[in-house]
């Protein structure tokens, strides 16, 4: 592992030797990233972006179509895909320790069969493959912010923007923990968010309560794990 590699924003890494050393220096290199996010969401203008785009679409029709939310996610780098700018996980705050001990040079974000015309194998696949995990599943994350728009509390598009970016807490995992990590029962549902979402109190979702507990999270802003306990309010 090259200083340069561990530098560089698209391949966080870290070793089991040194790991406090590592996660310091990633973290000063992610600060870097999460003030050029900032930057994205500095303008509150109405624009073309899926951001824009999503907005116009609730206050016409009241609804959030699946799609623009994904791409929303997308330009504001929540996503494993291979993306030059964004991708590979690059804009996300929290990652498991297992993707961050993965060879940067074998990780792809790629989906299988993509990766598997490209010349990377199967086992490499399912050994290095990398995926965002809404830790809010993304269709809850569409209702509630329908729902409070619906209930007037969303009024201005800085409030959308606010209390998207809020609920978007997306996690940067393996392929293997995406499919065992997640409590039974969970997979598109979460243990905080039941009855009126009008009235739901954000602040007290425990965004990884649906994980299983050998997941290890960090938060990169910080270079610590970080508790399947802790409330949107508290990060």
């Amino acid at each position: 592992m090259t200083q340069k590699n561990l530098r560089h924003h698209l391949r966080p890494f870290c070793q089991l030797l040194n790991t406090d050393m590592r996660i310091f220096e990633l973290d000063n290199r992610f600060k870097q990233n999460m003030d050029q996010y900032a930057d994205r969401l500095q303008n509150r203008v109405v624009d073309s972006s899926a951001m824009g785009k999503m907005w116009n679409h609730l206050t016409d029709t009241g609804s959030i179509p699946h799609m623009l939310g994904r791409q929303a996610d997308n330009y504001l780098g929540l996503m494993s895909k291979c993306n030059p700018k964004r991708g590979n996980c690059a804009m996300t705050r929290f990652r498991s320790a297992n993707m961050l001990m993965l060879n940067p040079d074998k990780r792809t974000g790629r989906k299988q069969a993509t990766a598997n015309r490209q010349g990377i194998s199967s086992s490499d696949y399912i050994l290095y493959g990398i995926h965002i995990e809404h830790s809010i599943p993304h269709n809850l994350k569409l209702k509630i912010l329908e729902a409070k728009y619906a209930a007037g509390i969303i009024k201005t598009y800085t409030d959308f923007t606010d209390m998207y970016t809020k609920l978007s807490v997306g996690v940067g995992m393996t392929r293997n923990e995406e499919k065992n990590g997640i409590q039974s029962g969970y997979a598109s549902k979460h243990p905080d968010i039941t009855g009126d979402l009008a009235e739901l109190n954000i602040d007290s979702i425990r965004p990884f309560a649906r994980y299983t507990d050998n997941i290890v999270i960090y938060d990169m802003s910080t270079g610590k794990p970080v508790s399947n306990t802790i409330t949107l309010a508290q990060l």
